[in-house]
């Protein structure tokens, strides 16, 4: 089944101003103006006329749009688009498509439909959220610099904003030293004690805490044990 695609291009005016309307198959897709004359408005309409017809040519087929519906990159960046992640100058010069290539698209019902549900698909996994976040983080590094650099900003604040680009510059090994850096080891020599019903001496359990070696192979000494839970409390 073969689809017609009817394109109308035409000088219209409005509450006495002159524009220039652009309809496909019956659907208004854009309003350009207002122009000053009626006159210019109807050079306006034939400019672009000129430019549809010319640019038909190089139109891929209808049938070459709809299979873009099955390209996961293609889609997902349409949904960045609308997203406001990407704009519609970059999208267009990464997937080459001139203005009539690009107002074909939104004719294409199951491309749209592709579109829609990607954009749940992204919602739901948080795609959408952390990639919108990341550009706000990256505006954030020219914010922590110029509080960095305000010598009448409060110095904890400039400090602050230090070790926030710090964090932002390399956030990984911090992380992961924090995480898996502290090794706790308890010895409890009161266990025989406790097996003929008496109560154990506090002493008789042991608290050693260790990091992880800055450099391998490097021996960690143990530190003294500590007597308490920390909290002041005897173990």
């Amino acid at each position: 089944m073969s689809t017609q695609l009817v394109i109308d291009i035409r000088p219209v005016e409005i509450d006495g101003k002159h524009y220039v309307g652009i309809s496909m198959n019956g659907r208004e897709m854009e309003q350009r103006g207002p122009y000053p004359t009626a006159a210019a408005a109807e050079a306006m309409a034939r400019k672009l006329i000129t430019a549809a017809q010319e640019a038909a040519t190089k139109v891929p087929p209808h049938a070459e749009i709809a299979d873009l519906k099955d390209n996961h990159e293609f889609v997902s960046d349409c949904c960045r688009h609308i997203e406001g992640v990407l704009d519609q100058a970059a999208m267009r010069k990464k997937w080459h498509f001139d203005e009539a290539t690009w107002e074909l698209l939104g004719s294409d019902d199951e491309l749209v439909r592709a579109i829609e549900e990607t954009k749940i698909h992204r919602v739901r996994s948080g795609a959408a959220k952390r990639e919108r976040a990341q550009q706000h983080v990256v505006r954030g590094v020219d914010v922590l610099s110029k509080i960095m650099d305000d010598p009448q900003a409060n110095a904890r604040h400039r400090v602050d904003s230090v070790k926030a680009l710090d964090a932002l510059a390399d956030p990984g090994p911090q992380h992961a030293a924090a995480e898996q850096g502290r090794f706790i080891i308890r010895i409890d020599l009161g266990a025989d004690t406790r097996a003929k019903g008496l109560e154990p001496d506090p002493a008789d359990i042991l608290v050693y805490e260790t990091t992880v070696p800055v450099r391998p192979n490097t021996p960690q000494e143990l530190l003294p044990p500590r007597k308490d839970d920390g909290n002041g409390e005897p173990l």
